[in-house]
């Protein structure tokens, strides 16, 4: 079975303010790597039932998901041709 995920935020922990020298750069750290894994999961991932989609992606990417919309429908404007 293919899912199409379409949205998805991970639970994400803070980061440690020290290492960023500041609570903006641990604020924009947090921000760019929930764009990048969420860049990294929207695609279609094969699974032979939706109940193994979540565990999937979590152990792939190595984040816990918080939220997350897919469709098993294929027919969606992030996989269709013009």
């Amino acid at each position: 079975m293919k899912l199409l995920v379409t949205r998805i935020f991970f639970d994400l922990p803070d980061e440690d303010v020290n290492q960023f020298g500041s609570i903006i750069g641990a604020k924009e750290y947090k921000q760019q790597l929930q764009f990048e894994l969420q860049t990294t999961a929207k695609s279609i991932w094969e699974v032979d039932c939706k109940e193994q989609l979540i565990p999937k992606i979590e152990r792939t990417l190595g984040h816990k998901i918080s939220t997350i919309e897919y469709q098993s429908n294929l027919l969606h404007s992030l996989t269709s041709y013009m």
